[in-house]
């Protein structure tokens, strides 16, 4: 470029190239995990029969009904609270119905909402590796950050992590790292059973203060239930933005 025989045009041009270069990797690279998720998932000998469009869409239906549990929390926690661990059995539900529910019923449906989603984010882990990280970031923004953030402590502790906080960013390590199969959904099924058990245990045990705030919520039914349906709306947005523009 400083040779007196190239001109400012032709460093122009030069520099028109380059940009036109990288734009061309990005879209490729786009293009890619977009590719991989139309064409399948890469050979494997585990659940080689699993399509990753079915893992996907779990994942979007069981985020979508998580938000409507939300959303309608101050009224079915009291009223309907079986229907509301149905759509999402967070801790906060699952206290605030310890006192409101049959002991088999609350351990069924609190139990199997709370492991429903797991298996697919590990399959995708395992299947597509940092790949469907990237992919299912653009989907559902934050992933890739919580995959970041828990990769050097689930390095060392990784059975325990399964055990006490299988999230999003968990299973997908477990996956990515090969974590055995067998291994895997037995520590997660005993982690999450005991966790449901400690939960109600202390639920039945302050089911003084939880009936105060469930007759609180009563009292306020339609003005509680309009705030956490804006705020549920508000935190789904990137969700609906992400399916919009990977589906264009």
């Amino acid at each position: 470029l400083n040779s007196p025989r190239i001109g400012a045009g032709s460093v122009r041009t030069y520099e028109y190239g380059m940009a036109v270069t990288t734009r061309a990797r990005s879209v490729s690279h786009r293009w890619t995990l977009r590719s991989s998720f139309r064409s399948g998932p890469r050979s494997s000998s585990f659940a080689s029969k699993v399509d990753f469009r079915i893992c996907v869409a779990v994942l979007i239906l069981v985020t979508i009904a998580s938000k409507c549990g939300d959303a309608l929390a101050p009224t079915l926690a009291d009223l309907k609270p079986l229907l509301l661990l149905a759509l999402n059995a967070n801790d906060l539900h699952l206290a605030l119905t310890a006192g409101r529910t049959l002991v088999l019923p609350y351990f069924v449906v609190g139990v199997a909402r709370r492991l429903l989603e797991d298996p697919a984010y590990y399959l995708l882990g395992w299947r597509y590796g940092e790949r469907g990280v990237s992919w299912l970031d653009g989907l559902m923004p934050g992933t890739e950050a919580g995959f970041r953030r828990s990769e050097h402590w689930f390095r060392r502790f990784a059975t325990l992590a399964v055990a006490l906080e299988p999230g999003a960013a968990v299973c997908l390590l477990a996956g990515t790292s090969r974590m055995s199969p067998g291994w895997f959904a037995t520590v997660n099924v005993i982690g999450t059973v005991i966790r449901v058990a400690a939960i109600r245990f202390v639920g039945r045990v302050a089911v003084g203060r939880v009936n105060a705030v469930l007759h609180v919520l009563a009292e306020f039914r339609t003005a509680a239930t309009a705030v956490t349906a804006l705020l549920s709306a508000a935190t789904a947005a990137p969700l609906a933005f992400g399916m919009v523009r990977w589906i264009r």
